[in-house]
Order: C-alpha cells, then structure tokens, then sequence
C-alpha cells in the first residue's frame, strides 16, 4: 500500500501458500486468497464474467480497472468473500487505505476466524496512521496464536506487518512471532528486486555472542542484550546500529528508512568480491 501494498495471492482454486518467487508486480498484488470463479458461475454467470475480468486487468497491470469491474461483481454478489478481499488488495496497490480497510471489514465479517485478515488490517491501519487499531488487531493476532486454536497461524514463523515503499523501492516488513535462538530476529525488511526476489534485507537482530561480548565490557547490565540493525545480501553485511533495550518498531522503521536513504550511514561493513 504505500504506503501498504498487499501480500496475498488471488486464489484461483488453491488454498494460500507461502511467498512464492513471482515479478515484483505479482508478488505485491497476487499473494491472497481467491474466490475460484466457478463458485460464482452457478449463482450469477455475469458476475462470474467480471470477477474473471477484473483478475485478468489486475494480473496485467491495470488496478483500476480491476477495482471498476470488481465493485460491480461486489454490488452483485457481496457474499463471496474473497471478492472483498481482492478489493483490499487493489485499494491498498492504488494507496487507498480508507476504502481497502471498508474492504477487509467486509470480508472479516463473512470470514471471522481467518487470521490473515487480522495481518491485513495490522497494514492498513499502519497506514491510516490509526496505531491505537493497528495495536489492538496485532495484539488480537498474537494472542490468537499463543492460544494454538489455529493450526495454521500456529505454525507461521512471522508475518507481514507492514508494506510500503522508500522512493521507488518496495519494502515488505516482517515481524517474527517468538524470537528465539543465539540469533534472534525480531523485525525483518525485504527489499523486493524487479524479479520478486530479494535484493537484500534489513533484520533487527539480537545475538547471544554478540550480547555476552557487550555484558563482558559493561556495554550493557549482565540482565540485558545488546541489539542491532544489519543490512545482509548475496555478498554484504553492514551494521547500521546498535541499541541497548529493545527498540520499538516505530523506531526501527525510521532506522531502516534512514538507512536506505543514506541519511545513517553503516557503522561497519564487509564485502566481498565474487
């Protein structure tokens, strides 16, 4: 959209999946859940005609046009939910965040018990700039997860807590569910390349050896971790900052953004040739 440009796929069938290595232009719009056609061709052959259509403009580049042509399919049938969920990707593509959040309401009220509405509306009130909301879903969001009431959201690792862009370049955020480990990461930033794969990432991270050399020279109290902003591709590393107490991701987000803008350049760094 960015300010929150959606992850999900249009399910044409299947059921939502991982990630998947599509065009950066795929990868933003098509990670979602979609209503399979045929369920709508039994009931309303014309609406089964556009949501076919407005899949197709979307797949090509042409938002609006999809969001045209699905608002007619939701006027029709407003009891599929995905069609709802589609719009909510397509408002956030166009940077319209009021009407992808009416968007999601519409599809939470038909589909409840479906986490990744809740991630949904953790991005779109981030983007609203309504984090009283947002921290309300997200809490929601954990705690549903804590409970182990839903297999699935149960086993993700981490999810999408934010999408929005530094210039020209995208940027998916994602927040780890139960850091653990010697190397915990907490917050992580991808950089989408032109082929939908990473070009690199920022991670807020906290390393058990990294703490104890920070504990060993009275950085920190022998009760507290050292963490730390880093900056990893193919072939470089760069430490951009460090922080005595674990910092919010309001902050982190700034750090990053300074960091991709050059405004807080690497406190260190390697490269190496290939």
């Amino acid at each position: 959209m960015d300010n929150h440009r959606s992850t999900g796929s249009v399910r044409s069938g299947g059921t939502e999946g991982v990630t998947r290595r599509l065009p950066v232009r795929r990868l933003l719009l098509l990670l979602a859940l979609v209503l399979a056609p045929g369920r709508l061709a039994g009931q309303d052959t014309t609406a089964a005609r556009l949501y076919g259509e407005a899949v197709a403009a979307a797949e090509g580049g042409r938002i609006a046009q999809a969001v045209e042509i699905m608002e007619t399919v939701a006027a029709r049938t407003p009891e599929y939910p995905n069609v709802h969920w589609n719009l909510g990707l397509w408002y956030a593509q166009l940077q319209q965040p009021a009407k992808a959040l009416a968007a999601w309401q519409a599809y939470r009220g038909l589909e409840p018990d479906d986490w990744r509405v809740r991630a949904k509306l953790i991005q779109t009130y981030q983007a609203l700039g309504d984090t009283a909301q947002r921290d309300r879903e997200r809490a929601a969001l954990l705690e549903l997860r804590r409970s182990g009431t839903d297999a699935e959201l149960a086993r993700q690792d981490s999810y999408c807590r934010e999408q929005f862009r530094v210039g020209t370049q995208d940027v998916m955020a994602f927040e780890t569910f139960e850091p653990a480990g010697e190397r915990r990461v907490f917050y992580t930033f991808h950089l989408p390349g032109p082929d939908g794969q990473s070009r690199g990432r920022y991670s807020l991270g906290s390393y058990d050896q990294t703490t104890e050399i920070a504990r060993a020279v009275g950085q920190i109290g022998k009760s507290e971790r050292l963490y730390h902003l880093d900056w990893y591709a193919e072939r470089a590393h760069a430490t951009h900052a460090f922080y005595q107490a674990r910092p919010t991701y309001a902050q982190v987000r700034a750090d990053v953004v300074a960091a991709m803008t050059g405004a807080k350049q690497p406190l260190s760094g390697t490269t190496v040739r290939p």
